[in-house]
């Protein structure tokens, strides 16, 4: 007669085959979609119309109007915080206006400029209903990667700085 130890062997043998060979599996399968996305995004770089170049020989610049910080910019109504304050992401959107409106008129009608990465600092926070401006200039220009500084001003002083990278796209 059998044990009920010898009795469970048999399964749990199994339970281990099928897990090393789901394992095997998963890692087969991982890198075999690995490799099919890296062939795709070097398909893409390959097919991919080259972006020109721009030299933008003048320091462009651009000062927005005077805004007044509304209800739905806070950070209380964007779900964002407890405060009726200017959220961070409507600050972005702000030096994101700003970067792209500085140099709009110097691109060429065949190229636009998007944002790839904000930078954003808080110094003093901005309450709803109170009025802000922001400046922005280009800091450089190297091939298609535009770098901007900015600075979110109200009648208090700055009130946030950011730095701010776009990427030179062909208009479609």
């Amino acid at each position: 007669p059998q044990t009920p130890a010898r009795k469970r062997t048999p399964i749990l043998r199994w339970i281990v085959v099928f897990l090393v060979a789901a394992a095997l599996g998963f890692v087969a399968g991982g890198v075999m979609f690995g490799h099919i996305g890296l062939l795709t995004q070097k398909q893409q770089k390959t097919d991919a119309e080259p972006v020109p170049t721009v030299t933008l020989n003048a320091i462009a610049s651009y000062t927005s109007d005077h805004d007044t910080v509304m209800d739905y910019q806070s950070a209380k109504s964007n779900f964002c915080g407890d405060l009726d304050v200017l959220s961070l992401s409507n600050v972005a959107s702000k030096f994101e206006y700003a970067c792209f409106n500085s140099v709009k008129d110097s691109l060429p009608d065949t190229l636009t400029a998007i944002a790839v990465f904000h930078d954003v600092q808080y110094d003093s926070l901005v309450s709803v209903g109170e009025q802000v401006w922001c400046e922005s200039r280009l800091v450089e220009s190297n091939g298609s990667e535009l770098k901007f500084e900015s600075r979110l001003m109200s009648q208090r002083g700055v009130m946030a700085t950011g730095k701010s990278t776009f990427e030179l796209i062909i208009k479609k």
